[in-house]
């Protein structure tokens, strides 16, 4: 497996998106059950990942992200829940080839990210991504999460409207 990276991939690029971690666990989930703004997100996520693997788009992640994705992984293998899914390494790896970095967080980030950090209101490695995105100059985040919203500098692209415009294009 590749080691992460932290390196200048087209900062501040307008096709240049970081990857939040509920838009892999969208692409990676087909669950016929699910809800319909569920079934909606996880096709968009897949248009998406697609597009990114066939360099329509150029994307970027975090160890923060990658984090995130095994703990998930790990533990809806150990409540039997959740659809079925390949390994938490495959995931990892898989993400790794997609994108053109992943950047580690620095002290600096982390101290940033603390700054001002209200427990109750935030979440914490939202702002700990937020921070990594400004270092890097990356100022685009594809979430379904809202509350990067609320995150100054960041925007947060919504994944089935970002899908639409791709399939628009293509």
């Amino acid at each position: 497996m590749p080691s992460p990276r932290r390196t200048e991939v087209g900062a501040g690029s307008p096709h240049l998106y970081f990857l939040d971690t509920n838009l892999i666990v969208y692409a990676l989930g087909r669950s016929p059950q699910a809800l319909p703004e569920t079934q909606a997100l996880e096709r968009a996520a897949r248009v998406i990942v697609q597009a990114i693997g066939a360099g329509r788009l150029q994307a970027v992640t975090s160890l923060v992200v990658l984090q995130e994705l095994i703990y998930l992984l790990r533990r809806w293998a150990r409540r039997g829940a959740g659809p079925q899914m390949p390994s938490p390494q495959r995931v990892v790896a898989d993400v790794i080839a997609l994108c053109q970095a992943v950047y580690t967080p620095t002290l600096a980030e982390l101290t940033g990210a603390l700054a001002g950090y209200k427990q109750k209101q935030q979440d914490f490695n939202d702002r700990l991504i937020a921070q990594a995105m400004r270092a890097q100059g990356i100022r685009q985040i594809v979430t379904a999460d809202r509350g990067f919203t609320r995150i100054k500098g960041i925007r947060r692209l919504d994944p089935p409207a970002l899908a639409a415009q791709l399939e628009e294009a293509s």
